[in-house]
Order: structure tokens, then C-alpha cells, then sequence
């Protein structure tokens, strides 16, 4: 259908070349109030344990006041696993602080980490809707964007913990039917985790 058409073009505007899309049925609530849109998570914080570090660890949701610790870990996974994401260490780091600020304050999307003794360790970020090529957007589906964890806490079920409560917030918060999120397939060995990863939360090749 057009529909569908139009929904490839957006999401080969937001996925590079040689990226894989992945996709998840979320089954949202259809009628969600827009006064909920990024609002307060139910649980202010989330703990759980770490086993394989016998570490305590805590889930929160990142707010304005957290664009420095956020800006030091994007910058630090743009170093990391540049070929992962979009942009460059270099653009990144120019940016100036207000839109750090402004890009945790959108109100089209949610940015949850995982915290280990007060240091931010992982993100992940819920964008609502696709907008399409024409300008006209598609609120059956969500983007999970912005997905890294520092190296010493990959292979412990950080991510997938944290995925799980950012999946369980969108049920909750935004009108969707499904999620998407790219793979850069062109790295597939290298992000071989990465996919195992989503596809263990429910996520599967589109």
C-alpha cells in the first residue's frame, strides 16, 4: 500500500545504507492523553543486581539536569563504536550546551539510563512516531534510538533489563503499535551482541 511505502522511504531517511531494521510489537494503549507524553516513569527508580559483578545497579530516567553525564557517555560511545551510530565524535562534541539541554527536555521522547554507584553506565532513548519524507507522521510506530552501554558492563543483562523497562514505559506512555530500531549490518560481526540483544527482547528483522 502507499502507507507502507511511505514507511520504508522514513525509515531508509532514518537507517543509513546497510543497516538492518529491526521491529517489535509493543501493543500499546491507542488513546494515551498527551498530558502523559513524557511524564514520570510509575517507579522513580528501578534496582536490581548485576550478578556477574556483584554490583548493585539502578535504572532512572534522564531529565535535563543529567545532559552532562549524558553528553560524557554519548561522547565516549562515539569514540568507542563510531560505525554503530549517526554523527561523529567531532560534530557531537561542538554541540553547545543548551542543545545537550533541549535534546532531553523534547517531549516526543524518553531517555532512560542505568546508574552503578551514582555513574551513569548505559542509555537508550524512545523517540514516538515516524515522520515521513511529505512532512506527515505515523504515530502507530516508535524509534529506539541512542543504545550503548560502557564495556565493562556488556555480556550481564544490564542492557536487556534496561531495554525491557524503557519497552514497558512506552506501553504505558506513547501511542504505538510497534517499535524500530537499525543495525549496521555492514558491522555484523562486531554487533553480533547488539542483535542478540534485541532479539531477545522480542525485536525481529524487518
Amino acid at each position: 500500500t502507499i502507507r507502507n511505502i511511505w514507511l520504508l522511504v522514513a525509515l531508509l531517511c532514518m537507517c543509513p545504507y546497510n543497516y538492518h531494521i529491526f521491529i517489535h510489537g509493543i501493543m500499546t494503549m491507542i488513546n494515551t492523553p498527551a498530558s502523559s507524553y513524557n511524564q514520570p516513569y510509575q517507579n522513580k527508580s528501578i534496582a536490581f543486581s548485576i550478578d556477574k559483578l556483584q554490583q548493585h545497579a539502578e535504572i532512572r530516567e534522564l531529565w535535563p539536569n543529567n545532559w552532562e553525564e549524558y553528553k560524557r557517555l554519548r561522547l565516549e560511545w562515539l569514540q568507542d563504536t563510531p560505525e554503530a551510530f549517526g554523527g561523529s565524535y567531532e560534530q557531537e562534541n561542538e554541540r553547545e550546551d543548551r542543545e545537550w539541554i533541549e535534546r532531553l527536555a523534547k517531549p516526543d521522547r524518553k531517555t532512560m539510563g542505568v546508574y552503578v554507584d551514582d555513574k551513569l553506565v548505559a542509555i537508550m532513548t524512545i523517540i514516538q512516531g515516524l515522520v515521513f519524507p511529505d512532512g506527515t507522521s505515523d504515530m502507530d510506530y516508535n524509534f529506539l534510538a541512542g543504545v550503548y552501554t560502557d564495556p565493562l558492563y556488556r555480556g550481564t543483562g544490564t542492557s536487556l533489563k534496561l531495554l525491557d523497562t524503557l519497552l514497558d514505559y512506552t506501553k504505558k506512555h506513547f501511542p504505538a503499535r510497534k517499535c524500530l530500531l537499525c543495525v549496521n549490518s555492514k558491522k555484523y560481526d562486531a554487533l553480533m551482541p547488539a542483535q542478540k540483544l534485541y532479539e531477545k527482547a522480542g525485536f525481529h528483522i524487518y
